[in-house]
């Protein structure tokens, strides 16, 4: 990292050079020749430092437009994608319930076309949550009913515990698209 920063140092005063030397070039004044100031102080090596000074900020402001322009390519992104998954939330819903009651057979056309759709969305990094046997997240779940564990045989210990997913959760990186619905059990 500090080689990199190095390089780029040295790329600044090279490019710095090459923008002093076009213009001494340009005012047809040669490279050697220095105007003398009223103390006998050379103008050129101030203007040249005037110019380095300006030209490093110009790089500067140039990598911050160029980092805030990426983060908003990615912020951008990110929107489009969770915008586009909520739309196909309602038919992710309904292959997840056309394969729970048998109806999705082998080489049905509509079996290619649900697998083909869900290959998609996980292509898109979008991943499903909200399985039975889960412990009860409520960032993460939303609990339309809860019942209580005293008729089972297995203790909790105090633990609120998934026993059906009505709707599957979903998410994008860290955010979450829609939370999952599900039905609890609680010791």
């Amino acid at each position: 990292m500090k080689n990199e920063a190095e390089n780029e140092n040295n790329d600044i005063v090279q490019e710095a050079e090459e923008i002093v030397s076009e213009s001494c070039e340009d005012q047809n004044v040669e490279a050697k020749e220095v105007d003398q100031g009223e103390d006998g102080t050379s103008s050129g090596s101030s203007e040249h430092a005037d110019l380095m000074d300006s030209l490093k900020r110009e790089r500067a402001d140039f990598r911050n437009y160029k980092n805030r322009a990426e983060q908003e390519m990615a912020k951008a992104r990110t929107c489009g994608i969770q915008h586009v998954v909520k739309q196909l939330l309602p038919v992710l819903d309904e292959i997840g319930r056309a394969k729970d009651a048998g109806d999705l057979d082998d080489g049905s056309p509509f079996t290619s076309i649900a697998t083909k759709l869900e290959t998609v969305v996980s292509k898109l990094e979008v991943t499903k949550f909200g399985v039975k046997g889960e412990v009860f997240d409520p960032k993460l779940h939303e609990a339309l009913t809860n019942r209580s564990a005293q008729d089972e045989e297995n203790s909790l210990d105090g633990a609120v515990i998934i026993d059906q997913v009505v709707e599957p959760g979903y998410k994008y990186e860290d955010k979450i698209i829609r939370v999952a619905k599900v039905i609890t059990v609680s010791a």
